[in-house]
């Protein structure tokens, strides 16, 4: 079944906040903020729970989204405006709508970078997502919609997606000492990718050069790893294993041909470990991924 990652944000006037970023363009009577239901919902204009994180099911305090508010009249009111999450709602802190300028085009993304003159339009995959935090911050996700002026004042949906693929990669451990996982090196890949905020859609930046990305562990045998969508000839996985001078070269022959990750699609692989190294390559196929990962996608199993 394919489900629909979102969020379903409403933007309302409120009072009193304090200024944070100075608009383009002269401001109106209604500030903006934002408050997110979070859960999910077959249903892309539904308000309901919805996952919105690569590690969590729900927004924290102090996580924070950059916004972009651009005017049917050519002007800009914000080009990264930070909403931080206050526990309860996302707050942009005296941001208002210019209800003199027009219908308004709204994009948005997570997670926030205060280095962006503007919602960025690529995403670099951070390589390492070793960390949880490292993890969680190679999850980008992305809005996009239109606003009437006569909406300014009212509550304004805007869903966001995972626009990334993943792979889930669960081992089978039949070894004999058992060595504790350290994690995996997926290689041969580009981790550049091109933000298309209409369509809520990524994909692979032409000019971007292969990477070697390290896997975030969920658990000993089970560990995750975000990765820009594109097609490739060739994916290969290598698994490290804990040692006292730290992660060791433990098994090599693993390799996915003739690769296609699509955006906002989770795949799953399966693997089983076994004792002596192998000598032959293993090859993978990759299935049809899963909408918005949600649910996760079986590969065959693969021994070495």
């Amino acid at each position: 079944m394919r489900k629909f990652s979102i969020i379903a944000i409403a933007l309302w006037a409120v009072a009193a906040c304090s200024k944070e970023e100075t608009p383009a363009v002269s401001t109106g009577a209604h500030e903006i903020c934002i408050a997110a239901e979070i859960g999910q919902t077959e249903n892309p204009s539904a308000k309901a729970q919805c996952l919105t994180r690569a590690s969590e099911t729900a927004f924290a305090t102090g996580d924070q989204i950059g916004l972009r508010v651009e005017y049917a009249s050519a002007l800009v009111g914000y080009r990264n405006a930070r909403l931080t999450h206050n526990g309860r709602v996302f707050t942009g802190r005296g941001i208002m709508w210019n209800e003199t300028a027009g219908d308004a085009v709204l994009s948005a993304y997570y997670p926030y970078d205060a280095k962006n003159a503007d919602v960025p339009t690529t995403f670099a995959v951070p390589q390492n997502q070793r960390t949880d935090a490292a993890f969680a911050s190679a999850d980008f996700l992305a809005a996009s919609r239109s606003v009437t002026v006569a909406e300014f004042a009212e509550p304004v949906q805007l869903q966001f997606r995972h626009v990334l693929s993943k792979i889930i990669i669960n081992m089978t451990d039949e070894t004999a000492e058992k060595t504790p996982i350290d994690h995996l090196s997926i290689q041969n890949l580009k981790n550049l990718a091109v933000i298309d905020y209409a369509n809520r859609e990524a994909s692979v930046h032409p000019d971007a050069n292969p990477a070697n990305m390290s896997s975030h562990r969920i658990e000993n045998l089970k560990h995750e790893v975000i990765l820009a969508p594109q097609q490739a000839g060739e994916m290969k996985i290598e698994v490290y294993t804990k040692g006292n001078e730290g992660p060791t070269l433990r098994y090599t022959k693993y390799v996915v041909n003739n690769v296609e990750l699509k955006s906002g699609l989770r795949y799953k692989l399966n693997i089983t470990l076994k004792d002596g190294e192998g000598k032959e390559v293993q090859e993978l196929t990759l299935g049809a991924g899963v909408e918005d990962w949600e649910d996760e996608d079986e590969l065959p199993d693969t021994q070495i």
